[in-house]
């Protein structure tokens, strides 16, 4: 049995969710051959979230993650406090 709420649940499936249906690499790379995107450009997002056969929900969602975990990729290295990942010691 596990110890996790059901919010947490829902949020580890959904994390699972998006890494399955949309890889790193594969969204990194659509973005980049659109120039950047902005998660608020409703046309853009809802285009990213028709090639991977997404809603443009999750498609915002997974453009966040992603984000965010580019803002912080200093977590590790500067060994500051931070949520992503359980990187920070």
């Amino acid at each position: 049995m596990t110890d996790l709420t059901p919010e947490q649940m829902n949020a580890e499936a959904t994390a699972f969710a998006m890494a399955l249906l949309m890889p790193e690499e594969f969204v990194r790379q659509a973005v980049a051959e659109m120039g950047d995107v902005d998660i608020n450009d409703e046309r853009a997002v809802a285009k990213l979230a028709r090639q991977f056969d997404v809603s443009p929900q999750l498609m915002a969602l997974r453009l966040g993650e992603l984000r965010e975990r580019d803002a912080c990729y200093g977590c590790a290295t500067q060994r500051h406090a931070c949520k992503h990942d359980g990187d920070a010691e």
